[in-house]
């Protein structure tokens, strides 16, 4: 009589093998079950060792090292690997991944050719490769390894992508939205005579018009702009009546004026916010002293301005500007003796290329110019240093006079601005004078 308990008596070997089975399907169940989160490890840590490589001067090196010993450790802390086993998955990683990095990085080179847009892709191939072949018996420890290629890769990609020179994405990542094709002018003047006027050449287009900014300056101080036709040409008139901005009362220093004293101060950069001042005059009234306590200094920093025999305000610190002194009603005021004029026109979006912006930047000239080239000034070699020659009246002497014009196509991949100026401030005498410019091509990274 059969003894049967309704259970098939297994027969040798296939009980091993029936353990061996819900052996790995618990392993897959367990895998399913950390699979996010060794994804999320590896590729945090991934992005962690980018900017940190970034520093540090290698890019891709150092992600692969901290991924590697993150596999060791994940094979031996949580997955209960033997050390042996953790450190021989380390050194295959780190090792063949830096290998296939240094191929990649060096090999074009020593070829003559290069390949970076597979370096991916082979990176990825390889390790898969190793990945099936030495681990294809290890579910879990097969899927961590994955995990690791996976997150490599992913990071590989995403900042090949954004570092990839004049992609899209790096483009926007390091110089944001393209911004509009512009022309600018920008004018500035010093000097202590109330009434001036100032003739200076403009820009024109490929018609010989006037640009249309010019319709629309922005200005500090009493100066009012026209074009007008001279016997060199369109220029733009520059005529101020009267000094600059009132800035404040000498003699109500401290008193009612302290508060504008003190904005003044501020603009001047000597004020920054959180300082204290300690703001006191002689008695001769004729010099000024402040004090300024700030956090974090030992020691109070002190200034001195003082009116001279010639009504003329020294300081032993050198000013933003020039500043004028008018006795009106027995009363010292000081005035700004400057001016400035900022002239802007927008030209849209252009598209990003070469061709356009050489078209774009080539449609400008300069007028009243002694510039005798058949050739616009702009398409003269770049190597070259190119000095332009301009006209400029003044019916008087000014001190501290400059100018200059831009050219910026807003191309993001070229990067070139053209920038046509004096090279720093010039003195202008009474009359009609050449005024040599210097234009450059300003390249930004």
């Amino acid at each position: 009589m059969n003894n049967s308990t309704g259970k098939e008596k297994l027969k040798p070997g296939q009980e091993s093998q029936s353990i061996s089975s819900k052996e790995v399907k618990r392993m897959n169940v367990a895998t399913k079950k950390d699979k996010w989160w060794v994804y999320l490890i590896f590729f945090l840590i991934g992005i962690l060792s980018f900017f940190t490589s970034v520093v540090s001067g290698t890019l891709f090196l150092l992600p692969l090292l901290i991924c590697s010993i993150l596999l060791a450790i994940a094979m031996y802390t949580f997955k209960k690997q033997s050390f042996t086993f953790a450190l021989m998955a380390f050194t295959i990683s780190f090792a063949t991944s830096s290998l296939i990095f240094f191929t990649g990085l060096y090999g074009g080179g020593l070829l003559g050719v290069g390949f970076p847009s597979l370096n991916p892709l082979l990176i990825l191939l390889v390790l898969s490769v190793i990945a099936w072949i030495v681990f294809k018996e290890r579910p879990l420890v097969n899927f961590s390894l994955k995990a690791f290629v996976v997150s490599f890769g992913t990071i590989f990609i995403i900042f090949s992508a954004v570092f990839m020179v004049n992609s899209p994405l790096s483009l926007l990542f390091f110089f944001g939205a393209q911004d509009d094709a512009t022309t600018s002018t920008g004018i500035s003047i010093e000097s202590s005579a109330e009434n001036i006027t100032i003739y200076v050449p403009v820009l024109l287009d490929e018609n010989k018009t006037v640009l249309k900014m010019y319709e629309t300056p922005q200005i500090t101080g009493n100066v009012s702009t026209a074009i007008i036709d001279t016997e060199y040409g369109k220029a733009l008139m520059i005529s101020r009546s009267g000094l600059g901005d009132y800035l404040f009362n000498w003699n109500e220093v401290p008193g009612k004026d302290t508060d504008r004293f003190v904005r003044w101060l501020e603009n001047d950069g000597i004020k920054e916010p959180g300082d204290k001042l300690d703001i006191k005059k002689t008695d001769d009234g004729n010099t000024l002293t402040v004090n300024v306590s700030r956090s974090g200094y030992r020691y109070d920093i002190g200034y001195t301005y003082r009116i001279n025999e010639m009504k003329e305000m020294e300081s032993r610190r050198a000013s933003n500007g020039l500043y004028v002194i008018k006795e009106e009603k027995g009363q010292l005021n000081i005035y700004s003796g400057n001016n400035e004029i900022r002239i802007i026109e927008k030209y849209g979006i252009l598209k990003e290329d070469t061709q356009t912006s050489d078209e774009f930047l080539k449609e400008f000239t300069i007028s009243m110019s002694n510039y005798t080239s058949p050739e616009p000034f702009i398409q003269q070699p770049d190597s070259e240093l190119r000095t332009i020659g301009v006209w400029v009246y003044s019916d008087s002497e000014v001190e501290k006079f400059s100018f200059g014009y831009s050219h910026d196509p807003g191309n993001r991949r070229q990067r070139e601005v053209i920038s046509i100026g004096t090279e720093g401030p010039v003195h202008l005498r009474k009359g009609w004078q050449v005024v040599n410019l210097s234009s450059k091509i300003i390249c930004w990274d």
